[in-house]
């Protein structure tokens, strides 16, 4: 936020809510419903859009009709005020199986990319989908690794305009994208030490952060799942 203030998001047992926090953390307004009540969705990212606005993404509960036992990626925008822009939208395009372990990168156009693990035919891969700054698909859903057992992708994005992603298997691999979603070279492996697993690769990006979902875990407080604060970055002018 222009004036240094905040967001947090987290998931209570009505959805997914975002508070919102000026410089000195006083609350500002209401919470703000980013989903549907009563839905129990899970796992929330938010990120800070170049225009002052949010994104939020979380782990949607029964989303797709057609295959109501699984697990769907959801994002929706807000604008500066808190508005929000348009309906939740359904990520992933490949509905079967359950998704999670969601990564957002917000790129050098205003636009996002998002990743996540989708556990389909029993196994994980990672999946991927890039947006234009106005929330309209750029391409369609990419693949981005389906060798064995993959998990937790983290997406960063570059200077460039593209992005990176990593993720964990046997060892921590990494590829590179341009801002379509193209991969730039060919995969290759971040770990020097070789010997036995490595997983949970997080890529930091200095202007924009990138968000990681935090683990789901119940608390005492029984309708706190988890929260994450985004400071907030002032509108273009």
């Amino acid at each position: 936020m222009a004036d240094g203030g905040f967001a947090i998001a987290y998931a209570t047992y009505s959805g997914i809510e975002v508070q919102r926090f000026d410089a000195a953390s006083v609350a500002t307004g209401t919470p703000i419903q980013a989903d549907y009540p009563g839905n129990y969705d899970t796992s929330p990212t938010i990120s800070g859009l170049p225009d002052g606005g949010l994104l939020m993404t979380w782990m949607g509960y029964r989303m797709d009709p057609s295959d109501p036992w699984n697990d769907g990626i959801a994002v929706r925008r807000f604008d500066a005020d808190g508005l929000p822009l348009g309906e939740p939208q359904q990520v992933n395009t490949e509905s079967y199986g359950n998704q999670g372990a969601m990564s957002v990168a917000v790129l050098a156009d205003g636009g996002w990319v998002v990743t996540w693990s989708s556990d389909k035919d029993d196994m994980q891969d990672i999946y991927g989908q890039v947006y234009n700054s106005d929330g309209t698909l750029r391409g369609g859903e990419i693949h981005l690794a389906n060798a064995g057992y993959q998990f937790a992708p983290s997406v960063s994005a570059l200077d460039d305009g593209g992005f990176i992603v990593a993720w964990g298997s046997d060892d921590i691999v990494a590829q590179r994208f341009d801002a379509q979603g193209t991969a730039s070279g060919d995969q290759f492996v971040v770990n020097q030490n070789l010997a036995g697993e490595q997983g949970a690769p997080m890529i930091p990006t200095p202007t924009t952060p990138s968000r990681r979902t935090a683990p789901s875990s119940m608390t005492n407080t029984p309708k706190a799942l988890c929260a994450i604060p985004i400071p907030m970055k002032p509108p273009v002018t």
